[in-house]
């Protein structure tokens, strides 16, 4: 077992570093009878945002004896050398990308292939960068895509530099937390097998306590509509679930259902925090202020149901801390990332990386088979996945014709002019760079 971790996080003042550090403060018991400490470096061009980010990794050190400690930096290179994972989390390059959407004419769901395809080849100059000092600094490190598209950019990584890179995503976690608060049982009680992609995929399977938990879902969904602490942004969700006999992974991203936000639930605009890092900034700020760690955020939130900590996207703190039990050169149980998929599931490209249970054996990760569920249900899911195999390889430049697969074998609602002008010019964009 190793006896030290050092974590590369670029855009180290993401506020994720604090569910980070609450992560490892989960395994803070093991990692001490064991001898680990844990090294953080933060590396942000806004200092600031960073050093309060290291303070707050302080404060987690200072007030429960977690082993990790955080240092701060403007320098991709020293943040990376001698790391043993590389975390990305940087914003979007939204100037970067705004004549693309203007060609395109109307809002596209992040899930489109028009989406996941601008948003990864917009932040390929950065991944090169990153490849480049991870091979030269730190060859045996995995990097993790924290940012969207999570699976095209691990894919990429992957596949044009060499290096194991896996994508991570709250959804299927989330999940699991809000059908344990529901169920009234524990996380550990829920299990469930799972296929997908980023932010779309399909729960195969569901057990509750070793009982079949989608027999249980069937006699009691109905009735959790009508409970006062019913998560109202899951009305899509409840009502898809009681029309296919199926779970989605995701309860937040609908794509390709139709539903609307703010009609659907009942919330009003400013009830729904846009970005959702609007939520948490004013607890974490109270927090450092104080000198506390964060507490529950409050039942008249919209996650407020669940009484989850004020922390971004607090749920995927199970599956960070079983990736650095992981790393460290355990055994974990299942957990969900997006990873390549290989011999595990068939009926799907060994190209794809997909959202599936993984499991890290005496340190070694595998991509675990899925349960299958009925081909009506997961036929459009295989499309999708042919269409993110098609842009990662469009965009490492194994198939010059990717892109045009990826947008026009499967129509979304852009109209056919839109669709060929923003085709052509991402063609122009991608001939640039060579």
């Amino acid at each position: 077992m190793k006896k030290q971790l050092k974590i590369s996080y670029i855009g180290g003042g993401s506020m994720f570093v604090c569910t980070m550090a609450h992560a490892i403060m989960e395994i803070r018991e093991e990692l001490q009878k064991e001898g680990v400490s844990i090294d953080v470096s933060l590396m942000d061009i806004n200092l600031n945002n960073a050093d309060a980010m290291r303070r707050y990794v302080d404060l987690v050190r200072e007030k429960t004896g977690t082993p990790i400690i955080a240092s701060v930096t403007s320098s991709m290179e020293e943040a990376i050398t001698g790391s043993d994972l590389v975390v990305l989390s940087v914003p979007e390059k939204k100037k970067d990308q705004d004549e693309f959407w203007d060609l395109i004419g109307q809002p596209v769901d992040l899930e489109s292939s028009y989406a996941v395809a601008l948003t990864a080849v917009t932040n390929l100059d950065l991944m090169d960068q990153i490849a480049e000092l991870m091979k030269r600094t730190a060859p045996d490190a995995m990097f993790a895509a924290l940012m969207n598209p999570t699976d095209t950019l691990a894919a990429y990584m992957q596949k044009k530099h060499g290096i194991t890179s896996i994508g991570m995503c709250v959804e299927v976690q989330n999940l699991i937390t809000t059908l344990a608060y529901l169920l009234g049982v524990k996380e550990s009680e829920i299990e469930l097998s799972h296929i997908g992609v980023n932010h779309f995929g399909w729960v195969t399977s569901l057990k509750v306590c070793g009982k079949d938990g989608y027999a249980l879902l069937r006699e009691q969904m109905e009735a959790w509509k009508q409970r006062p602490d019913w998560p109202r942004y899951w009305n899509w969700f409840a009502d898809l679930f009681l029309a296919t006999g199926y779970l989605r992974t995701s309860d937040a991203h609908r794509w390709p259902v139709g539903f609307d936000w703010v009609e659907g639930t009942g919330l009003g605009k400013d009830e729904i925090p846009m970005p959702i890092s609007d939520l948490y900034q004013p607890y974490i700020r109270e927090a450092l202020e104080k000198g506390e760690l964060v507490g529950k955020l409050p039942k008249t939130s919209i996650y407020g149901h669940v009484q989850y900590e004020a922390l971004m996207y607090p749920s995927l703190k199970g599956t960070f801390a079983q990736l650095i039990r992981g790393l460290l050169g355990h055994t974990t149980a299942p957990l969900p990332l997006q990873v390549q998929n290989g011999k595990a599931n068939t009926g799907v490209s060994p190209e794809a990386w997909l959202e599936i249970p993984c499991r890290f054996t005496e340190g070694k990760l595998a991509p675990q088979t899925a349960e299958q569920a009925p081909e009506w249900v997961t036929a459009q899911l295989e499309d999708i996945i042919q269409q993110r195999v098609w842009i990662a390889d469009w965009l490492v430049g194994s198939d010059p014709e990717g892109l045009r697969k990826a947008l026009f074998n499967w129509q979304d609602t852009v109209e056919i002019g839109h669709a060929l002008a923003f085709w052509r010019r991402m063609e122009e964009y991608m001939a640039a760079r060579k």
